[in-house]
């Protein structure tokens, strides 16, 4: 069985070597207490069980905070000191994750920074939901896509609603600055094409800078400045700090006529969901969903996670690869989210044909094998290969080797000797450190290898350096590099990135673009990576028990054997910010500032 890394992006996926991630990487889900009203923790359910001095759930509640706990119902799971609590929680999360200070560099800000915004809501906590969002800020803190903070009760998540206003923005760049610009609007006192100043008595600049706490998608700045545009809109109470449905805003506005404004709006609950794909992984949607590119076009080929599109030049095609999570056969719900769209693949797959594959990887190699096959008979010469809502998932290292007819490499990983690691080495064996071949043949005691390596080099920050995919049971740094495949295409290939290109697809940008098999177009991936992890649980001052998942390891880009992944994108070959001058036609942009062969 092949591991499975996040996909970031789409619904959240099952845990395991790389399972989670949702469309706003919840990065966090809090830690709260008491009964239940409307779907929240009621203070008086608190108080009522403090006479007998049990706390919610029997938890045991220092009965000296009773005077407190009417007003102040976070003092339960923070305790008499919430500075106190914070300290305690921070200190073992570095005691033991890989906080990339590149990463938190490239936002602006450092871990220190985000460590005592975080200890300032911690302390500040009063309500039941100011606690929850001291722990959103804390498991964003260290800004990690892949890391997970949340309490092991799922009924602890606010029940409050979603809430939006009837608009889309977008961050645009112009010259050095950039714009929050108006593209869809439901409001008829803002048309489209008017720029968000600011919002609630906030400059955009400002807004910028503070949501840096409720960022949960690691550490790239163009990503931060979509998250942005997002929030300015959609906000959800589960990853940051929600309006109540009917609670107003104030946009600051400049229309298209220059005319500066300031229009107010009530937050409502957006329309229901539903239809194909409802809930479902991006293998579970329509071509057409997902990307405003894309609407207007009809797909001449559909497989499971890609869909290809002609252009205007006969040898030249759009691939637009949406992710690398592919279906487990053994998952019956992941199995009902592809079954009704088998009929509108390119290509011949039943239902008992998938359910017959050993896992993840043959379903993935089969979508490519029909993929490469189709652009073959079809001429193509030239591929746009578009990876910008490509959260990740899957991980083929041979993907790469139908495109070059050289040999290359895929990255390498070693793991983090944090202090927790070097103080007891036993613990190492607590992580979880996938070390496999490609088809999921596991090497032997991977993490007797890692204790053995500090043994050997006590000052060590990193374990000696593994290849992705082992080949054999030595699994060493020189078995990264592969072959290029018998049936290699001469493709000439340019990739399409943005920061929504994260994880395995980080992955596949780097072994494209650091091997020289393909140059990149568009906006830098976000550099998201975590090939090893460990899991913890964090009790609180009430006894509520905190899981989390943090990163205790690092890749390596191809050839670069000093250079992360993490906070490390490919260099971009082809600029195309999104601007004024491509708004709605992003792909056009792109075409024509490639310069093909």
């Amino acid at each position: 069985m092949s591991p499975r890394r996040y996909h970031l992006g789409g619904k959240p996926q099952r845990a395991g070597f790389a399972g989670g991630g949702s469309l706003l990487a919840l990065a966090s889900i809090v830690a709260a207490c008491g009964g239940e009203l409307d779907g929240r923790p009621d203070a008086a359910a608190v108080d009522a069980g403090l006479d007998a001095g049990a706390g919610p759930d029997g938890r045991v509640v220092d009965a000296g905070l009773d005077a407190d706990l009417e007003d102040c119902p976070a003092r339960v799971p923070f305790g008499a000191d919430p500075g106190a609590t914070f300290d305690r929680l921070a200190s073992a999360i570095e005691s033991v994750q890989h906080i990339s200070h590149d990463g938190l560099a490239r936002l602006g800000t450092s871990w220190v920074e985000e460590r005592d915004r975080a200890r300032q809501r911690f302390v500040g906590a009063c309500s039941l939901e100011d606690a929850y969002l001291a722990l959103v800020s804390l498991g964003n803190s260290f800004h990690d896509a892949h890391s997970r903070l949340w309490a092991l009760d799922p009924e602890l998540v606010p029940s409050l609603p979603p809430v939006m206003i009837d608009l889309s923005v977008r961050a645009e760049v112009e010259g050095d600055d950039v714009r929050y610009v108006v593209t869809r609007s439901g409001v008829t006192e803002i048309p489209v094409g008017s720029m968000v100043r600011g919002m609630d008595r906030e400059a955009a600049r400002t807004l910028e800078r503070d949501h840096v706490e409720w960022f949960a998608m690691g550490s790239s700045p163009d990503g931060l400045r979509t998250d942005l545009a997002r929030w300015m809109t959609h906000r959800f109470p589960w990853a940051e700090p929600t309006p109540r449905p009917g609670d107003t805003s104030a946009l600051e506005i400049v229309r298209p006529d220059e005319m500066a404004t300031v229009v107010e709006l009530e937050w409502e609950e957006p329309p229901p969901g539903g239809g194909p794909g409802a809930g479902c992984p991006p293998f579970g949607w329509a071509c057409a969903e997902g990307s405003d590119d894309y609407e207007e076009m009809e797909a001449e080929l559909t497989g499971i996670n890609y869909c290809v599109y002609e252009t205007d030049e006969p040898d030249l095609r759009i691939v637009r690869y949406r992710s690398f999570y592919y279906p487990a056969p053994w998952d019956e719900e992941e199995i009902a989210c592809l079954v009704p769209r088998l009929d509108d693949l390119s290509y011949e797959l039943t239902e008992a044909e998938l359910r017959s594959m050993r896992g993840p990887m043959d379903v993935m190699r089969r979508d490519e094998e029909e993929l490469l096959e189709a652009l073959e008979l079809a001429g193509v010469r030239r591929l746009l290969f578009d990876v910008r809502e490509n959260g990740g998932g899957d991980f083929d290292p041979e993907l790469a080797g139908h495109f070059t007819r050289a040999a290359y490499r895929i990255p390498t990983k070693a793991f983090y000797y944090a202090p927790a690691f070097v103080a007891d080495p036993a613990l190492i064996r607590q992580a979880d450190i996938y070390l496999a071949t490609v088809d999921g043949d596991p090497i032997s005691d991977p993490a007797g290898r890692i204790i053995d390596w500090l043994a050997d080099h006590p000052d060590a920050t990193y374990s000696r350096p593994f290849a992705f995919f082992c080949r054999t049971d030595d699994c060493s740094a020189e078995e990264a590099t592969y072959e290029p495949s018998d049936r290699a295409a001469p493709f000439e290939t340019v990739v399409l990135t943005g920061p929504g290109c994260l994880s395995s697809c980080d992955d596949f940008v780097s072994i494209m673009r650091d091997n020289g098999i393909a140059r990149t177009a568009g906006s830098p991936s976000g550099a998201a990576d975590s090939p090893f992890r460990y899991e913890s649980v964090l009790p609180l001052e009430d006894g509520t028990e905190l899981r989390i998942v943090q990163t205790v390891g690092v890749s390596f880009r191809p050839g670069l054997d000093d250079v992360t992944l993490e906070a490390h994108p490919p260099p971009v070959d082809f600029p195309v910010p999104p601007t004024a001058e491509n708004r709605g036609r992003m792909l056009d942009a792109v075409l024509a500032a490639v310069s093909w062969d």
